[in-house]
C-alpha cells in the first residue's frame, strides 16, 4: 500500500464517523484505573521482553579469502574451494547459537565474467559444502555492482556494495540480530563495518587480501584463518562480552 493510498484509507474512515459520536464516545468513556494501567505496563515489558528473546547474536562472514580460497574473480565451480576446516567452524558456530549470515561483493556480475543465474548455482554448491558437517548458513547476500563494470545494470556505484552498509542494513532487517553479541569475520577491513557501532568483535584473517598494520588496528582481533577465528570468538566468553560492550 502506499502513502497515499494510506491516507485515502484514513480520510475515509474519517468520514464515515462524525464529529459529535467522535466527541461522545471519548467523554463517555471511563477514565483508567490504576490497575489498567498497570497491566498495561506489564504487557508493554512482555512485549518488550520478547522482542529482546527474538533478536540472535550473528556472525557476518566475507566470502571470497574468508570461506573460500582467494581467487581472482572466482567465476567457475572449480574457483570455489573452502578453506580448510570451514565446514567444521561453521558448525561450531551453528552450535553455539549463532545466526551466520554471508555478506559478498561480487563485480564479476557487472564486469560481463558470470551472470547472476550462474553465481546463484555455484553458491547454492558452496552452501552444500559449508553445511555437511551441520552448520546453518541463514541467508547468503551479494552485490553485483560495480562502476567500472561492463553490464549497463550493474554499473554503478551501489550502496549494497561493501564498505557500504546496504546488504548489512538489509541482513539486519530481515533477520533480527542483537548487534552487542554479533561478530564479523573477513579478509578485508571493509568486511568488518567499522563504522557501525554498538557491535560484537571484528575478526580479520590473513588467508585472502595482505594485511597492513593500519588493517590490523581496525580488527579487534586478527587470526590465521577461519578456524583459529571461531576459536578465538568462541573461548573466553566474558572477553568477548567485554568487547561487545566495551568494558
Amino acid at each position: 500500500m502506499t502513502d497515499a493510498d494510506e491516507e485515502l484509507v484514513v480520510d475515509a474512515l474519517s468520514a464515515d464517523v462524525p464529529d459529535d459520536a467522535a466527541s461522545s464516545d471519548q467523554s463517555d468513556a471511563a477514565a483508567p484505573s490504576a490497575d489498567d494501567e498497570v497491566a498495561s505496563d506489564e504487557r508493554e515489558t512482555e512485549a518488550e521482553e520478547e522482542c529482546a528473546a527474538s533478536l540472535r547474536p550473528t556472525v557476518f562472514l566475507d566470502r571470497d579469502g574468508t570461506l573460500i580460497e582467494e581467487r581472482h574473480y572466482p567465476v567457475t565451480a572449480e574457483d570455489i574451494v573452502p578453506v580448510d576446516g570451514a565446514a567444521t567452524a561453521l558448525a561450531q558456530l551453528t552450535r553455539a547459537g549463532y545466526q551466520l549470515i554471508i555478506l559478498t561483493n561480487q563485480s564479476a556480475v557487472a564486469r560481463g565474467m558470470i551472470s547472476e543465474e550462474q553465481l546463484g548455482v555455484l553458491h547454492d554448491e558452496l552452501i552444500d559444502e559449508l553445511t555437511s558437517e551441520g552448520a546453518v548458513v541463514d541467508a547468503l547476500y551479494y552485490a553485483p555492482h560495480h562502476p567500472d563494470g561492463t553490464h549497463a545494470a550493474y554499473s554503478f556505484a551501489s550502496p549494497l556494495r561493501k564498505p557500504g552498509t546496504g546488504m548489512l542494513e538489509l541482513a539486519l532487517h530481515e533477520h533480527p540480530t542483537d548487534l552487542a553479541r554479533s561478530a564479523f569475520i573477513g579478509d578485508a577491513v571493509r568486511d568488518l563495518f567499522v563504522g557501525v557501532e554498538g557491535t560484537g568483535p571484528r575478526i580479520l584473517v590473513r588467508t585472502g587480501h595482505a594485511l597492513s598494520p593500519e588493517d590490523e588496528r581496525a580488527a579487534d582481533h586478527v587470526a590465521d584463518d577461519l578456524v583459529a577465528a571461531v576459536e578465538w570468538l568462541l573461548s573466553e566468553p566474558a572477553a568477548r562480552r567485554a568487547t561487545a560492550t566495551g568494558t
